[in-house]
């Protein structure tokens, strides 16, 4: 059924659902029944009869789907008065009513609580029991025949194809209900590895890649503690080199942890504003001065000077430098790096961080953003990379409403473009500038 009509399971469980359809299937059954006897030979009491049970019906469904009142026992000692009612009006045991019994008897159990359901059982058995033993003791006086034969034929079509119908629906809704909750499950278990693969992610950078930096910290100053009289100043000079790399490789290890785990915990928040892209770009760029000195590294910044975007800085920030500093890892000695833009038709401009660099194969490429597969390597130079990085930098593409697209091929270089929100007013176009840095 239609979730407007019994309500979605966010707000509703599996026996509240079934509760509301039924009350729903019972007032339309019981419309229905007025309309087929309104045929000539029926007498007017069952009609009566029916309209109460619509009504009653009608004000169940109510209570249930709109303010979220349930009472199993109203609704089953109700469904029992009317169908016991019915039983006599009906030609008794003869008639359709005793199979509208078992069906009702199995969605009493379906509804009711488990404490319940023995007693509701017992309740049903003991009634439809004292019925046939009152239609055989006092038929004369209890039962209401059929006026005619056609009469009886169609109230027994209307019985059991009407019983027919519950079955139908009852079952069907309830093996739908337990494919999307077999499907909800199937998810939430996937989502729960993704988890577990991202958790044993951190402990594998804790275990290894965090320790790498601090060995080097350790050993140095151990040789220094230990050797500082027989050390030359350039030997100094270079304990000194080693700890500085192996402490800003920790603490940027430690940045993007601590980046990473403000995105999975929902804390970080936007603060949009403008921005004009080259200037941005040209501060990132400038910001790795001196790595692409050390490897003789240029780039080339063709950001026309004219576009503004709609964006948190220290968001955007964090994606260009993060896809600046992993091209330049992976870019060897005398390479180039190359930051443009692509304009979109929807209101967004693509940034590009094309590199020409030692690249990718068509599996790291497949791998590269999944958090439980580990797609890290060693720079150019040695650095260290644990691919976190990347994902943060995915992650939050996403907050700012666009994404991060990579391109890739072997010994081939590599291509990062993520979208940004142009600014909302107007540009003017026509001082389109283009520069080249070379560091």
């Amino acid at each position: 059924m239609p979730g407007f009509l019994i309500g979605n399971k966010e707000s509703f469980n599996l026996e509240n659902r079934i509760y509301i359809s039924t009350c729903l299937v019972g007032a339309v059954a019981g419309i229905l029944a007025l309309i087929w006897d309104t045929k000539p030979g029926f007498s007017i009491i069952p009609n009566v009869a029916v309209v109460i049970g619509v009504v009653t019906y009608g004000v169940l469904y109510y209570l249930s789907r709109f303010k979220k009142i349930f009472n199993s026992f109203i609704f089953f000692f109700t469904t029992l008065g009317f169908l016991s009612v019915l039983w006599v009006l009906n030609e008794g045991l003869t008639g359709s009513i005793p199979a509208l019994y078992i069906v009702f008897t199995s969605i009493f159990i379906g509804i009711s609580k488990t404490k319940y359901q023995l007693l509701l059982l017992t309740v049903t058995i003991a009634n439809f029991a004292l019925l046939i033993i009152l239609e055989n003791q006092y038929y004369d006086e209890l039962i209401i025949p059929y006026p005619n034969v056609e009469a009886k034929e169609s109230g027994l079509l209307f019985g059991y194809v009407a019983a027919i119908i519950a079955v139908f629906l009852m079952t069907s809704f309830l093996k739908n209900t337990y494919e999307k909750e077999k499907k909800k499950m199937i998810n939430e278990n996937f989502e729960l590895q993704r988890q577990n693969s991202s958790k044993d992610l951190f402990f594998n950078i804790m275990a290894h890649d965090l320790r790498i930096p601090f060995n080097g910290i350790l050993g140095a100053t151990e040789l220094m503690c230990n050797k500082s009289s027989n050390l030359t100043l350039e030997e100094m000079r270079e304990f000194a080199g080693l700890i500085n790399k192996s402490s800003v490789n920790a603490f940027e290890l430690l940045e993007s942890l601590l980046e990473w785990g403000k995105i999975q915990q929902g804390k970080m928040n936007l603060n949009p504003q403008t921005i004009n892209l080259k200037d941005m770009t040209i501060k990132s760029v400038n910001f790795f001065k001196e790595e692409c000195s050390n490897k003789d590294i240029k780039i080339s910044t063709l950001v026309p000077g004219d576009i503004d975007i709609f964006a948190d800085i220290h968001i955007f920030q964090t994606i260009q430098r993060n896809l600046i500093n992993n091209a330049i890892k992976f870019t060897p000695q005398g390479g180039e790096i190359c930051i443009s833009t692509e304009d979109s038709n929807n209101g967004k401009v693509a940034v590009v961080i094309h590199d020409s660099g030692i690249g990718m194969n068509k599996e790291m490429v497949k791998n590269l953003f999944n958090m439980g597969i580990n797609t890290n390597r060693c720079g150019t130079n040695g650095e260290s990379s644990t691919g976190l990085g990347l994902m943060i930098c995915k992650k939050l593409a996403e907050k700012l409403g666009g994404e991060l697209k990579v391109e890739s091929a072997l010994n081939k270089g590599s291509k990062f473009t993520f979208n940004v929100q142009k600014n909302k007013t107007p540009l003017n176009i026509s001082n389109l500038r283009t520069s080249e840095v070379r560091h």
